[in-house]
């Protein structure tokens, strides 16, 4: 057994502070609290979730399958969107698998949320809660992340982003953070936040924000941030459209070009969710998955491989326009 992690690892959380408690020693406190009735009726303890690290699979290589561009929407069936991201990301394990053992693979979603959305946090304090489908919901194991249990098995981590539309109307994800940072700063601003709150900075790909002015922002954004800011690639980006020159440029530069899914606030728009994503083959510490996928996007941006389907053309067309239409009636915009 490895010293450094325990083959079983028991997540408590509290309501409403939503700290965990890992150790026996912290449940020997919660317990003591509970005998005092002030503490009994301001904090409430959920039923633990167990977790077991499979100790064969730390330092072991592994298949890493991925959504690096995760939505959900309220309009969206949450359970469906759960439920197709789990297959979806399944398929691209296994079109990268081969042979190898189901226990082999660990499937991770990139939540990013605009200012007025908080799944990840509703989520964790089961305000939304994925019963129908036999989900357990446990905080960790690191911060930012969820894990996601069926029947004791891990099934996959949620991490926590943030979206951000700048003031120059291009689209900047801070994932693995849970702060959130305000819409219509300048890009540079917007950057400076993300990786201020400890967050992996994205420019993202949205049809039509590279070109023209926004473009030439977009390209003196790479050229000065560098490696330090990924690229988004998404489904959005229609089969048969080429990459656009900078993410081309980014990836020559070896950037780490992250993909993926990205549906629209649409009804229906679930069924898309991990349907376009990454693969990662190699080493993986399953008990840090936030932490090891940025060790791995700063050492080894290579190896994060797209994965999966882009959509098609007249798809993404017609539902641009569904969703123009849809902000015309309802938002004004």
């Amino acid at each position: 057994m490895s010293p450094h992690w325990p083959r079983f690892a028991m997540l408590f959380r509290i309501i409403p502070n939503g700290r965990d408690f890992t150790s026996p020693e912290s449940a020997a406190v919660i317990k003591d609290r509970e005998e005092s009735k002030k503490d009994r009726e301001s904090i409430i303890l959920e039923p633990a979730v167990i977790f077991q690290y499979h100790e064969r699979m730390i330092g072991k290589k592994i298949t890493v399958a991925g959504d690096g561009h995760f939505h959900l929407y309220p309009c969206h069936d949450l359970a469906g969107a759960i439920s197709n991201l789990v297959n979806n990301l399944d398929r691209l394990a296994a079109s990268a698998r081969g042979l190898a053992q189901e226990e082999d693979c660990l499937k991770i979603a990139f939540l990013a949320e605009s200012k007025q959305d908080d799944c990840f946090h509703k989520i964790l304090q089961n305000e939304l809660s994925f019963k129908t489908l036999g989900l357990e919901v446990a905080a960790g194991p690191e911060a930012h992340c969820v894990s996601l249990s069926k029947q004791g098995k891990l099934l996959f981590s949620l991490v926590a982003g943030r979206q951000i539309v700048t003031r120059e109307k291009l689209e900047v994800l801070g994932l693995g953070m849970e702060e959130i940072v305000p819409d219509g700063l300048p890009a540079e601003k917007a950057i400076e936040k993300v990786t201020m709150a400890g967050g992996l900075p994205v420019l993202a790909f949205s049809p039509g924000k590279w070109f023209f002015k926004r473009g030439q922002v977009a390209l003196k954004l790479i050229e000065h941030y560098g490696n330090s800011l990924l690229i988004g690639d998404s489904a959005l980006r229609p089969i048969g459209w080429a990459a656009p020159e900078i993410m081309r440029l980014a990836r020559a530069r070896g950037t780490a070009i992250f993909p993926g899914s990205d549906p629209l606030p649409l009804a229906g728009e679930e069924k898309y969710s991990g349907c376009y994503g990454f693969i990662y083959q190699g080493s993986f510490d399953i008990s840090r998955p936030l932490t090891s996928m940025k060790e791995i996007i700063a050492n080894s941006p290579a190896e994060i491989r797209p994965a999966g389907r882009r959509r098609s053309m007249t798809n993404v067309a017609v539902n641009l326009l569904r969703l123009r239409r849809f902000k015309e009636r309802h938002i004004g915009a």
